[in-house]
C-alpha cells in the first residue's frame, strides 16, 4: 500500500496508526514529517525501515554514505580540468549533506584548492533553485568552471536556464547531478547513480526478515558515475 502524506505530520501518523491496529505489517518510510522519537515509538508494532540517514537503535536505514559518491563526481571534474567547483547543497544540517561537505573539504586539501563556505550555496533543492543559480552565474565576472549539485532536479534547472541564457555545456562550464532519475537522462546530464532500486529492495528484505523466518541477504550498494553531455 502506498501512502502519500504530502509532508503532513498528521497523515504520517495516520499511516503509523494503521500498523498499531495491525492493518499494516511494516512500513518503508521514504520521507518523514514527524521527529524520529515519535516514529520510533511505533516500532513496537512492526518493523520500520527508512531511505533516510538516521542513527536509531530501532529504525533500520538503507542509505549509503554519500561521501564516496560525491567524491566520485568531484574527481571526474578534476580529471577534466575543472579547478573552480561550486557545490550546491540541499541542507547543511542533514547528515548526507555533511558527508558531501567532508568529501569536498578532503578533495580541496588533496589538490591544494581553496574551498568555498557551505553556507554560500545552501538550501538549494528544486528546479527553480537551479534556474536561480544560472542567473547568479550570468552576473559573475569571474565564473566557476563546474557545479556539483544536490540533485538531478537542481542540475536540470541550472542546465536548462543556462542554455536559455546562451551558455554551452560543457564548453562554458560543467554540471553533475545526483540521483540518476529520468530527467537527467532526458537532458543528458552527467550524474551519480546510487542504486535507488536496490535500496528499495534491501528495505523490503529487511522488513521481510523481521516478519518471517526467511532471511534474505541485502545487496551490497555502490555509486556509479553516469557520464553524459554536461561534462567533458
Amino acid at each position: 500500500m502506498l501512502y502519500l502524506t504530502e509532508n503532513d505530520p498528521k497523515k504520517e501518523l495516520n499511516a503509523l496508526e494503521l500498523m498499531r491496529s495491525k492493518q499494516l505489517d511494516g512500513i518503508f518510510l521514504i520521507i518523514r514529517s514527524n521527529d524520529w522519537s515519535t516514529i520510533e515509538s511505533y516500532t513496537k508494532y512492526g518493523p520500520i525501515v527508512t531511505w533516510q540517514r538516521v542513527k536509531s537503535p530501532c529504525i533500520s536505514s538503507v542509505f549509503i554514505d554519500q561521501y564516496d559518491g560525491y567524491l566520485l563526481g568531484l574527481e571526474h571534474l578534476y580529471a577534466n580540468g575543472c579547478r573552480t567547483i561550486i557545490n550546491l547543497y540541499s541542507d547543511i544540517r542533514r547528515l548526507n549533506t555533511k558527508s558531501r561537505i567532508k568529501a569536498y573539504e578532503y578533495f580541496c586539501k588533496k589538490y591544494d584548492l581553496t574551498p568555498h563556505s557551505p553556507e554560500l550555496f545552501n538550501n538549494i533543492n528544486s528546479i527553480q533553485d537551479g534556474e536561480h543559480i544560472a542567473h547568479w552565474l550570468a552576473n559573475q565576472e569571474i565564473k566557476p568552471d563546474a557545479f556539483m549539485t544536490s540533485s538531478d532536479a537542481v542540475a536540470a534547472g541550472l542546465v536548462s536556464q543556462a542554455k536559455r541564457l546562451g551558455y554551452s555545456l560543457p564548453e562554458d562550464f560543467s554540471v553533475i547531478g545526483f540521483d540518476n532519475i529520468e530527467i537527467s537522462h532526458l537532458l543528458d546530464i552527467t550524474t551519480i547513480d546510487y542504486s535507488i532500486h536496490k535500496q528499495a529492495e534491501n528495505a523490503f528484505k529487511m522488513i521481510n526478515n523481521d516478519l518471517s523466518l526467511q532471511k534474505l541477504t541485502p545487496e551490497e550498494l555502490d555509486f556509479t558515475l553516469i557520464v553524459r553531455k554536461t561534462t567533458k
